[in-house]
């Protein structure tokens, strides 16, 4: 997958479904726009893209085989079957548009905080 294109116009830091992809962008986007994916090589149970029109960052897609719950502030992916604590985490990605954190062999959580600072501020006190 190296092209994306949304028909609908994306307002910015909200969690979009495009199956397969979830996307967020940074700044207001028309409809009817492609965008060149790239893979970041993030290891998570997300696969993340950096998204980018003619050259210039817009936001980042990420895709999971795994269970993806989309709640427009946050993004999270789970094995459905596994139903283990997380033992250990990392922040994988910290912006002040975003936060994904990486729970190994448990899921990932991606974490819009311009939309959700409580939320964000809950996950980085645990």
């Amino acid at each position: 997958m190296n092209r994306f294109k949304t028909t609908i116009g994306l307002d910015p830091h909200h969690f979009y479904d495009f199956d397969p992809l979830h996307v967020i962008v940074f700044s207001r986007v028309k409809g009817n726009r492609s965008f060149d994916l790239i893979d970041m090589g993030v290891q998570s149970m997300f696969k993340i893209y950096r998204m980018e029109r003619k050259g210039k960052f817009v936001g980042l897609a990420f895709q999971s085989a795994m269970q993806v719950i989309n709640n427009g502030c946050y993004l999270v992916t789970f094995m459905q079957k596994t139903r283990m604590k997380a033992e250990d985490s990392s922040v994988l990605i910290r912006t002040q548009d975003i936060i994904v954190y990486n729970y190994p062999n448990v899921g990932a959580l991606a974490i819009s905080p311009r939309l959700s600072p409580y939320l964000a501020t809950m996950f980085e006190e645990q």
